[in-house]
């Protein structure tokens, strides 16, 4: 069942409230992103200290076994990590040393919502407000076409320009960014399986 944020209205909040989006598009040429969740950190790392790091979504288009090749499996607590957020087990709670450990072993990331928050802050829970100004910071790929990184900090925002080649600045609130992106997941897999179960319509659920 796709899990619903809250809207502009639900909060009452006013477009001058919506905090900064940073959005990321550096493509290798007629390719993919030329960069992931570990690049993304790189430049995460300087605002990383007093922050308690979530894990809300992740789905990888695929992970990398040790010596970060394809032809081995994923350890089995990067898998675990992954079946626990699929299945609903979360937010799952991890130190900044354990996501830098996790992204070595993710070769290119479908979906993805992780959460900064100020350490001692209670952990997010559903509906998230993405756009709730005591995340430290929001990252979020999209399918997998962009990353968008939201947060209040200028300092941070610009880091993200400066850093990678393809970046605009959004409006978007994050909350909006995350729902585009489920909707646009949702329609993929239904159009996918009318071509190929006689047009009968399947959306799929988490740890299928």
């Amino acid at each position: 069942m796709t899990r619903k944020a809250m809207s502009v209205s639900e909060r009452g909040d006013s477009e001058e409230m919506i905090m900064p989006t940073v959005e990321v598009f550096d493509h290798e040429q007629n390719g993919p992103l030329s960069f992931d969740l570990i690049d993304i950190l790189d430049v995460l790392e300087p605002f990383s200290a007093d922050v308690d790091w979530y894990l809300i979504e992740f789905d990888p288009v695929f992970l990398l076994g040790e010596g970060e090749t394809k032809d081995l499996p994923a350890p089995d607590w990067v898998r675990a990590i992954w079946q626990n957020i699929t299945n609903g087990i979360g937010p799952i709670k991890v130190s900044w040393e354990t996501v830098k450990a996790f992204a070595k072993f993710v070769g290119q990331t479908e979906d993805m919502v992780m959460i900064g928050e100020k350490i001692g802050d209670h952990s997010p829970t559903e509906p998230l407000d993405l756009n709730n100004k005591k995340f430290v910071v929001v990252v979020q790929a999209v399918d997998p076409s962009f990353w968008a990184i939201t947060s209040q900090n200028e300092k941070l925002i610009e880091s993200f320009r400066k850093h990678f080649r393809d970046t605009r600045l959004s409006r978007r609130q994050a909350d909006i960014i995350r729902s585009a992106r489920r909707i646009t997941s949702d329609l993929f897999v239904c159009e996918f399986f009318q071509l190929k179960l006689q047009k009968r319509c399947f959306f799929a659920q988490p740890g299928s």
